[in-house]
């Protein structure tokens, strides 16, 4: 089912509503996903190319954003209708592991 990437699946999460998935990836792509089509809802070049791996990714609970923590130090904030980064955290002294929102 999960044959967009060009590198290996790092992480995954379900949205809030239980209806989709989005998945991080090694090439540094977020692909969301469609429960209800079973079909890829499109994929978000979210670090730049060559930057590294996403390692983590989250869904915050009543936003429709997504967090994802990567190689190059940084978590981008994802708008989970276009794809669009909407906001990038930077600052961190190694590789971002894990993200999560907290209700």
């Amino acid at each position: 089912m999960f044959t967009k990437h060009t590198k290996s699946i790092t992480a995954l999460d379900f949205n809030p509503k239980g209806t989709g998935l989005v998945v991080g990836s090694a090439d540094g792509t977020l692909s969301f996903w469609s429960f209800a089509s079973g079909k890829l809802t499109f994929v978000s070049q979210v670090t730049p190319t060559g930057a590294g791996p996403i390692y983590s990714v989250s869904y915050h609970p009543t936003k429709a954003e997504a967090a994802c923590g990567t190689y190059n130090k940084n978590v981008y904030i994802v708008d989970v209708a276009t794809g669009k980064v909407t906001k990038t955290l930077t600052g961190h002294n190694d590789v971002v592991s894990a993200v999560t929102y907290r209700p």
